[in-house]
């Protein structure tokens, strides 16, 4: 809202300075010309917002954030305002739960350049493997300089201090700070965080902080939590915006496995353009569900379960030109098949 009205203010002031120079048709239109130049191309942050949705369930805070972050980016890329402006995102969440993916889902969705650096793959230096600064230099030759660099496990990075802060760190509060080489860059970071949810529990695990019906310790969550846990302070003070993304629920990921642009819809699509209808029994999608639940890697569950049984109806597709429809259905806990054929021929087969 502040950078509307900082933009209002400025297109204000060039009219008004314009018209006491000189109040001419021509310098009228002059001044009409750049308000649609700076009112062009203008990232819409309600429309990303929307979009997002599409695709993204159970984490507004987090596409609200990612949302106001490009916005911001967008305008220091227009140089509309200052880069130190720019927000640093520290998205913390279990895995499976979208941290990473959102980011994706905006590429995809807006034409935003992103680029995941993975911190598993550093090794400090001295050490045989890949250091931060070469990643990072891969990175922003993909980017071209220009988009959104994500620092993906950057818990990993922090644990090679053994109680020292680690010179990949270092390298890495080094390159945020300057704006110069990496004005048009928005860095971004996600983690599990683990050590720091832990505490969080015991923090709030006397009654007397619960006096609320519906207290969630995560809307509480501060910097100074982290730097309890051992996250180094030169780090957490890079940190602008905290934000928390909620565990998914089993409806969720339902929500998730319906949505029109989930794999399941992109199987159903595939096979209806070469005439087959695919149906999945709703018993069979709580049992993709469940697994999601149940996972470690949460959402990521969901593409490969739909992989492993779509493997038989590929199969038959294949080998058979005359298959009109596959039902996939469960019968005493197994998962079955059900092909229909265009010549009235049909045949079950469990998997």
């Amino acid at each position: 809202m502040e950078n509307k009205t900082n933009d209002k203010n400025n297109i204000e002031d060039f009219l008004g300075s314009v018209f006491f120079e000189d109040d001419t048709n021509d310098v009228f239109e002059e001044s009409r010309r750049r308000l649609r130049e700076i009112s062009v191309d203008r990232f819409n942050v309600c429309e990303f917002k929307k979009k997002m949705k599409t695709s993204i369930v159970h984490q507004d805070d987090y596409i609200n954030e990612i949302a106001n972050a490009l916005y911001i980016l967008t305008q220091v890329q227009d140089e509309q305002i200052d880069p130190s402006l720019k927000p640093v995102i520290l998205a913390v969440g279990p895995s499976g739960c979208g941290k990473t993916y959102s980011w994706q889902v905006a590429a995809k969705k807006m034409g935003v350049k992103v680029e995941i650096l993975d911190c598993s793959q550093v090794t400090p230096k001295g050490y045989k493997g890949k250091e931060l600064s070469d990643l990072l230099r891969v990175s922003m030759e993909a980017l071209n300089n220009k988009g959104v660099i994500i620092i993906d496990e950057v818990d990993k990075l922090l644990e090679f201090g053994d109680g020292q802060i680690p010179t990949s760190l270092y390298e890495l509060l080094r390159v945020i700070e300057d704006t110069e080489t990496y004005k048009d860059v928005l860095f971004a970071f996600t983690g599990s965080f683990m050590i720091v949810e832990k505490y969080l529990k015991k923090k709030y695990s006397n009654p007397y902080n619960f006096t609320e019906k519906k207290f969630n310790m995560y809307d509480h969550l501060e910097i100074d939590d982290f730097i309890h846990c051992g996250v180094p302070v030169e780090f957490m003070g890079r940190i602008t915006n905290i934000v928390r993304l909620n565990a998914l629920t089993m409806d969720d990921y339902m929500d998730m496995l319906n949505k029109d642009n989930s794999a399941l819809h992109l199987y159903k699509q595939h096979f209806l353009e070469h005439g087959i209808k695919l149906d999945f029994d709703e018993e069979v999608k709580r049992e993709i569900v469940k697994k999601s639940l149940n996972s470690c890697i949460g959402g990521r569950i969901i593409k490969n379960e739909l992989t492993r049984l779509m493997m038989p109806v590929i199969e038959k597709v294949s080998s058979c030109k005359e298959l009109s429809s596959v039902h996939i259905f469960m019968k005493e806990h197994r998962v079955e098949y059900k092909f229909e054929y265009f010549k009235s021929k049909q045949d079950e087969i469990e998997f």
